[in-house]
């Protein structure tokens, strides 16, 4: 083939590419729009039935169900993936959770996202052509998509993505989201790297490849970022994660900003760098946003305290004396740190109660509760049970004191939860 034939055919697979990368996101862009749009429709009618309903109490208009809209809910929005079994986890022992069951409308949107991501990587390639023409094709196809894919997986990673409140959607089901979708990612990004592979051992031998890793910074930076990615992925599995929770954020923090790092310099001088940076700040801007609160909730005045109680049957109870008044609702929780016990790591743990101090004058004397004015100091109580890791020092701390109580430095984050 003629380099002008080689130069028309590659412009020709950039625009495919390009048009790849804009299918994916208009399908992001369609999906906020579906959620934020029937988020909306929700809000209104629930406005509207509140307005109605005042001063009418003989009204019937919101009394009766739509039975198209019940049975939506009953067999797809609220439903199980199979008939009973909802979010529940599978324990092979008390110790090892294997994973959770997604719900019905979960399942099927992990589906759909795999099964177009896997359309995407392969509609329109050349398949009559030679192998090193494929192979090249779908080398740069699986990268630009893996690539494109970093976005939501950066943006639902974080604590404060704002589309935790925009949708309506909780935490835990953007991380299922990230989840899967860092899966896609590596697979693409493995993809990748095994179409040049074995495309360059075919034609050149395993002597020429190993050359070109040591000698060029492109094919080293590319390696190693996919080697990142694949031990992220071998070792994030819910059984490894819950066995060993605080060894595996270390481990992936590091493993992903290796993979970050290596990718920005594999894309130098590529458009995908740029996908890659909005992903980057994405990442920065959650987790800024994350210290600005801590520190603002938790470094005013005296600091925040933990105040840690042993209780009967391997359980501890945690008052926590907030620097700032807090509002909480029912079935939220918080992350708590506690650098005596878990030096810079959090732990989710969910709000038993809170309650408020009322403080002391300067003379002494006691505000009345009812003085809104009087200076309140806001306390919230957790009851952690005992299991491995964070928890198993947080006990024995607690055993080993004196009367079975202790005071220590703390940081709390939240609270969280849509309920």
């Amino acid at each position: 083939m003629s380099s002008a034939a080689e130069s028309g055919s590659q412009l020709a697979a950039d625009i495919q590419n390009l048009n790849m990368e804009i299918y994916l996101g208009l399908v992001w862009a369609a999906i906020f729009a579906t959620f934020l749009t029937y988020r909306m429709v929700l809000w209104i009618l629930g406005y509207i039935r509140q307005i109605a309903s005042l001063g009418h109490d003989k009204q019937r208009i919101f009394a009766y169900t739509n039975s198209t809209y019940a049975f939506c809910k009953r067999h797809l929005l609220y439903a199980p993936l199979f008939r009973r079994r909802h979010h529940r986890e599978f324990m092979l022992s008390d110790a090892v959770n294997v994973g959770t069951l997604p719900s019905r409308p979960q399942a099927f949107f992990l589906i759909g996202y795999v099964g177009m991501n896997v359309a995407l990587c392969v509609i329109h390639l050349p398949w009559s052509a030679d192998r090193h023409e494929i192979a090249g094709y779908l080398r740069n196809r699986t990268g630009v998509l893996s690539v494109m894919n970093m976005i939501p997986l950066f943006l639902f990673a974080g604590r404060n993505n704002p589309l935790i409140w925009m949708l309506d959607i909780s935490f835990d089901g953007y991380n299922l989201m990230h989840r899967w979708i860092g899966r896609t990612v590596v697979l693409q990004a493995l993809a990748h790297t095994l179409a040049w592979t074995v495309d360059t051992v075919m034609s050149t031998g395993w002597n020429k490849v190993a050359k070109m890793l040591v000698n060029v910074p492109f094919f080293l930076t590319g390696t190693i970022g996919a080697f990142a990615m694949v031990v992220m992925l071998l070792h994030s599995p819910s059984v490894i994660r819950h066995a060993f929770y605080e060894v595996f954020l270390g481990v992936h923090f590091l493993l992903a900003a290796t993979a970050v790092v290596t990718i920005w310099m594999h894309l130098q001088g590529m458009p995908q760098q740029l996908l890659l940076k909005a992903a980057l700040v994405l990442w920065i801007v959650e987790r800024a946003t994350r210290f600005f609160w801590l520190i603002k909730n938790n470094v005013a005045h005296s600091g925040t305290k933990a105040e840690v109680i042993l209780l009967p049957g391997d359980a501890v109870r945690v008052t926590l004396h907030v620097a700032r008044p807090w509002t909480f609702r029912p079935g939220q929780h918080v992350f708590l740190y506690m650098p005596r016990i878990g030096l810079w790591t959090s732990h989710p743990f969910s709000l038993a109660w809170s309650d408020e101090d009322h403080t002391t004058g300067e003379k002494g004397l006691s505000y009345d509760s009812d003085d809104v004015l009087a200076p309140r100091k806001t306390t919230m109580s957790l009851i952690i049970r005992r299991r491995t890791g964070f928890t198993e020092r947080l006990f024995r701390k607690a055993e080993n004191s004196i009367s079975g109580t202790f005071t220590t430095t703390a940081f709390v984050e939240g609270p969280y939860g849509t309920c």
